[in-house]
């Protein structure tokens, strides 16, 4: 299962606070039986899905064996639900979650919620990125001994970039010493005609990339990225698809 993470910022311009359209994904994913991750503080993710989704405005969620929604309620902390639903990411809280012990299998109810996430997922929608722009990493402070080319700054060439991350071409013969779900931060973007953005990138995955260098690709999502950051990014994207950047 992916990392379960924490739900955007409410500012986020990814929120949907339509009732009519959050009940609409509420049944799609009922109706699909999607798999949905759950959870709370370092617990989860737990597995589940949402069985019915009732009129008094109540969803139910049924559990997979061994999944123990009751570790989501003890440690008090709101609970966090994530799910694929076609080509979009969608999150949301697990508002007013209790256990159901009518039925056979462990579930839960939750208020229908007030807000959901939704985020084109990120393999879904991905742009060769030009080849004269390098990601900038900074890479963690080694211990004393170390050769300094590990620790501090360096420049990474990329693949592709999207609004949920990058895939950078790690170079054969530089080592690396990322191990998957490490955050980097902070690392930045210079990007034409829209200037730096920062922020901080969480490893996801890894391919061995035989195509071209025998280097490695990792994947890796954007965290903590600044709203304003986000728009630049956006933008860039936008002109990026419209074609409408020279490569120089």
């Amino acid at each position: 299962m992916a990392l379960c993470t924490a739900l955007p910022p409410a500012g986020d311009p990814f929120w949907t606070q339509s009732p009519l359209e959050i009940r609409q994904i509420m049944c799609d994913l009922t109706r699909r039986g999607t798999s949905v991750e759950c959870c709370a503080g370092v617990v989860g993710p737990l597995g589940a899905a949402i069985t019915e989704v009732r009129d008094s405005g109540d969803i139910v969620l049924g559990f997979l064996p061994g999944h123990r929604p009751e570790q989501l309620l003890r440690t008090g902390l709101p609970a966090v639900a994530w799910a694929n639903l076609g080509s979009v990411r969608v999150g949301f809280l697990l508002d007013g979650l209790q256990l159901d012990r009518a039925g056979a299998v462990p579930a839960c109810m939750a208020r229908m919620p007030l807000a959901v996430h939704r985020l084109q997922r990120r393999e879904f929608f991905r742009l060769p990125s030009p080849a004269s722009l390098l990601c900038e990493l900074s890479l963690p402070r080694v211990a004393a001994g170390a050769r300094p080319a590990q620790s501090g700054r360096c420049l990474v060439p990329m693949v592709d970039l999207s609004e949920g991350g990058v895939c950078l071409a790690w170079p054969v013969g530089r080592e690396l010493s990322i191990q998957l779900g490490d955050v980097l931060e902070p690392c930045w973007l210079d990007l034409p005609d829209f200037g730096p953005i920062r922020f901080g990138l969480q490893f996801m995955n890894r391919l061995d990339d035989f195509r071209q260098t025998g280097g490695q690709l990792l994947g890796a999502r954007f965290v903590g990225m600044e709203l304003e950051h986000q728009r630049l990014l956006r933008r860039f994207l936008y002109q990026l698809q419209a074609g409408v950047h020279h490569h120089h």
